[in-house]
């Protein structure tokens, strides 16, 4: 029982999860009487979590599980052009609040007619991803 609750503990630390807020017991919201039942105590989320034959509130970290958002679009490098030749790529580079993971074939549409598309050139699993047209 031991080594399942320790095992559990080191797994749920990883997530952001302190043992202070794994053992915070009743005091947390109740009872933790059924599995898979959330409350929420003073803006933290909890949910209720069996943990060898013991069920306990565990903390959830809201910013773990929330998806990444656009922080900036530049033209890369930054430049003082004000226009571009035929011929010349053009480079943008969209970063982001957290590591994106591409899948598929992302691209920037430029206009309404989705006739210009930047394509991804590189940036999977960082918070940065480049494009280029």
């Amino acid at each position: 029982m031991k080594k399942k609750f320790t095992a559990l503990l080191l797994v749920l630390c990883l997530f952001g999860v302190t043992e202070s807020q794994v053992l915070a017991g009743p005091s947390a919201g109740g009872k933790c009487v059924t599995v898979g039942k959330f409350a929420t105590v003073n803006a933290t989320t909890l949910v209720c979590t069996k943990i060898g034959s013991a069920k306990v509130w565990v903390a959830l970290d809201k910013s773990a599980f929330a998806a990444p958002t656009v922080v900036s679009v530049a033209i890369a490098p930054s430049s003082t052009l004000t226009y571009y030749l035929q011929g010349q790529t053009i480079y943008v580079i969209v970063q982001f609040s957290s590591p994106v993971f591409v899948t598929g074939v992302p691209q920037i549409f430029l206009d309404s007619a989705n006739i210009g598309r930047m394509s991804y050139i590189a940036g999977s699993g960082t918070s940065a991803l480049l494009f280029a047209y």
